[in-house]
């Protein structure tokens, strides 16, 4: 569980990175600070995890970033 925890800690510094990057566009940002915030949210880990990837699923395929 403690591994879990430390990867999950992990992707929330790499989204922090990204989410200061001011070449991101805004809405990605916006976004993306849901995404950490549902990662840091007291649920059971894989429902923080499904959240995040249908989170992260909706900027992939955001038609007005292609």
């Amino acid at each position: 569980m403690t591994q879990q925890v430390s990867q999950v800690d992990t992707v929330v510094a790499n989204l922090n990175e990204i989410q200061e990057d001011a070449s991101v566009p805004r809405n990605v940002r916006t976004q993306i600070q849901a995404i950490i915030s549902t990662l840091k949210e007291n649920n059971e880990l894989s429902i923080k995890i499904n959240k995040s990837l249908n989170q992260l699923d909706e900027i992939v395929n955001d038609v007005n970033l292609q």
